[in-house]
């Protein structure tokens, strides 16, 4: 990792001991593994559907152009074999952070594997579109199972001085899959006959791998810990950085969880009430006041996930072979360029990761949403202005393939990679499965919609599917700009603190503090500093620890 440049840690972070093992290097390609059939079914979907064997064989009676120049490919059943994954994705994100949050980590990265491996076997050998709508249903299982359990499983087994870096290489293995995907397309795309077979069939390997190395791996120290599996939680720290030289990032993360537990406690301790009052005596109104103390942390991980799909990346991403074709392109060209966008996507993934924890979380969202911003605009001008309302042939689509590689770049370098980043890093370890739920739920939520509907606004609403986005773009930056604070350096357990001094996250949070924190000491300027963590030790007892007094 030396070509990388050199990171900053905050406070204890920077004496934490450790370093990368072999452990920490499989359990990461293992989560990847899951990312990467993620962004493989995000970037084989719209080729498949553009393939006109896949349309002879699923849509017979399929005649597009009928409406139009914008409405070739406008037809709801040809949208909903994109569309049926994310339906489905939907309750089985539930079930999945529901797993996350009770159980094992690792068990949720198992079933995400199952899920994909069967799925790749029935969809690719569907002989109706009933066998395709099922695959593609258990698709969406595996997709909310490793959204779910893969970039938490990352960020708390990261070592803290490279958690960005770790994080957001979840997202490279999303866009590596992409590239992957829509390369299989450009060459099935030239067969005659069952070439979409092979694209669809093309992620059953990864999930196989998955199945063959989640069993061996342990689950997070901070999961194990939080379960009172003391000892093991320990033991697997120090497998986990090669060091027995542990302590004190096990203090800290002792100490998060012993906070979190008190608040917890005094949270649910509901107040005496006379005896008829039933409905309140059931501490139903104490678990409402639990809860919305973390209503700010919630909020950012559903706007994070939001983001990702309202400025526009769905239309690029599940149909840009479409849209070049619409346009009156080739088929083989519209393949191509989104083989180059995808290729795109790979370089802009690439320069987060060696940024994220170098330039911070803040400007590169920043930097990213002014540049789609931008490319957003120049796509309206190409296709309202260049391209006015007549057909174009695959010489004069060049423009618009590079403004839109652009835009993949752009977008890489800000929400796509950063949003697994800040979701996992903003929550506290109690609520990080539920938090990475949320931000999958407003990802997912939105894809629904976009991705049934995308193709018919393209029809009614032509050039204007950019300008939208674009619309949407601004209000990322502001989002960006007012409401996400900077994370860079700041160890999992002191994030809380950062959090609690923001100008708006801060007054959400019971007594102007995130819950279980509480170690954050204002100065006279306004300002907080990261006080020491209490200093824990063990007892010898599985699920016991013994605190000394925390800064309060």
């Amino acid at each position: 990792m030396a070509f990388l440049p050199p990171v900053v840690c905050a406070g204890r972070a920077a004496d934490y001991g450790g370093r990368w093992t072999l452990l920490l290097i499989l359990a990461t390609l293992t989560a990847m593994l899951l990312g990467f059939n993620y962004g493989y079914d995000l970037g084989v979907t719209g080729g498949v559907t553009g393939m006109k064997p896949f349309r002879a064989y699923f849509f017979p009676s399929f005649e597009g152009g009928e409406k139009g120049l914008w409405c070739h490919f406008s037809d709801p059943y040809l949208q909903l074999v994109t569309s049926t994954a994310y339906i489905a994705s939907v309750p089985a994100t539930f079930l999945a952070f529901w797993l996350h949050g009770w159980g094992s980590r690792v068990v949720v990265l198992f079933l995400g594997g199952v899920a994909y491996t069967i799925a790749a076997a029935v969809q690719s050998t569907s002989q109706n579109l009933g066998m395709l709508y099922t695959g593609r249903a258990i698709v969406g299982v595996g997709m909310a199972f490793g959204n779910q359990a893969a970039p938490v499983y990352m960020s708390e087994m990261a070592l803290p001085k490279s958690r960005g870096l770790l994080t957001s290489s979840y997202q490279f293995a999303v866009v590596i899959g992409v590239l992957t995907a829509q390369l299989i397309n450009y060459g099935t795309g030239k067969m005659a006959d069952n070439g979409w077979r092979i694209s669809l069939a093309a992620f059953g390997l990864p999930s196989l791998l998955v199945l063959m190395w989640s069993p061996f791996l342990p689950d997070t120290p901070g999961s194990l810990l939080s379960r009172g599996k003391q000892k093991e939680a320990k033991r697997t720290l120090e497998r986990l950085r090669g060091t027995q030289d542990v302590e004190l990032e096990w203090e800290d993360m002792v100490d998060e969880i012993e906070g979190e537990e008190a608040q917890r406690r005094r949270a649910m301790q509901a107040p005496h009430l006379s005896s008829h009052n039933r409905f309140q005596r059931s501490q139903l109104a104490g678990t409402i006041k639990w809860a919305w103390g973390y209503c700010a942390h919630l909020t950012i991980c559903f706007m994070l996930g939001a983001f990702r799909t309202l400025t526009g990346n769905p239309l690029l991403l599940f149909y840009a072979p479409e849209l070049f074709q619409t346009l009156g392109t080739s088929q083989d060209y519209s393949l191509l360029s989104a083989v180059t966008q995808g290729g795109a996507k790979v370089f802009g993934n690439v320069m987060a990761i060696i940024l994220v924890d170098r330039v911070g979380r803040k400007k590169l969202q920043l930097f990213g949403g002014v540049g789609q911003l931008v490319m957003q605009i120049a796509a309206t001008l190409i296709t309202a202005v260049w391209f006015g309302n007549e057909e174009i042939d695959d010489s004069d689509a060049w423009a618009l393939t590079v403004v839109l590689c652009l835009f993949e770049v752009f977008f890489e370098i800000s929400i796509a990679t950063l949003s697994w980043v800040i979701a996992c890093e903003i929550c506290p370890l109690e609520i990080r499965s539920v938090g990475a739920g949320f931000h999958c739920m407003g990802d997912l939520m939105l894809q629904i919609l976009f991705s049934q509907l995308n193709l018919t606004m393209m029809c009614y609403m032509e050039y204007g599917v950019f300008i939208m986005a674009a619309g949407f773009c601004i209000l990322f930056i502001l989002f960006s700009l007012f409401l996400i604070p900077e994370t860079k350096g700041v160890p999992l357990e002191q994030v809380q603190e950062v959090l609690r001094t923001h100008w708006l996250w801060g007054r959400m949070q019971p007594n102007g503090g995130a819950p279980g924190s509480g170690r954050a000491e204002p100065t006279a300027s306004g300002e907080v500093e990261l006080g020491e963590p209490a200093k824990v030790r063990s007892t010898g007892q599985p699920g016991e620890v013994e605190g000394s007094e925390a800064k309060a």
